[in-house]
């Protein structure tokens, strides 16, 4: 079992816990240009110019940055010890 495996099995179940729950905000904008299509796929009206589609697809892109924005303030926010929740150990520390 390599060092990294072992680092994430000893993080306290809290934190997992409490990880998880903002990272599910990341799945919002998936199902936002997916979920949306059958009901916006026509060409009139018009938004800005843009087919209610397209304009529809561009707002989401938007609000992706928007969610993402979110969840790396949340993850700066619950930073602990220096270290950020969920990112890779360090090469001293896999050692």
């Amino acid at each position: 079992m390599s060092a990294a495996v072992a680092a994430l099995r000893t993080e306290p179940a809290r934190l997992r816990r409490s990880r998880r729950r903002y990272h599910w905000l990341a799945i919002l904008p998936a199902v936002g240009m997916l979920g949306g299509v059958p009901f916006v796929n026509r060409v009139h009206p018009m938004v800005f110019g843009l087919p209610l589609l397209f304009a529809w697809l561009v707002g989401w892109v938007l609000i992706t940055s928007a969610v993402m924005g979110c969840i790396l303030v949340l993850d700066r926010s619950h930073a602990m010890d220096g270290e950020t929740p969920g990112a890779a150990p360090a090469a001293a520390e896999i050692r």
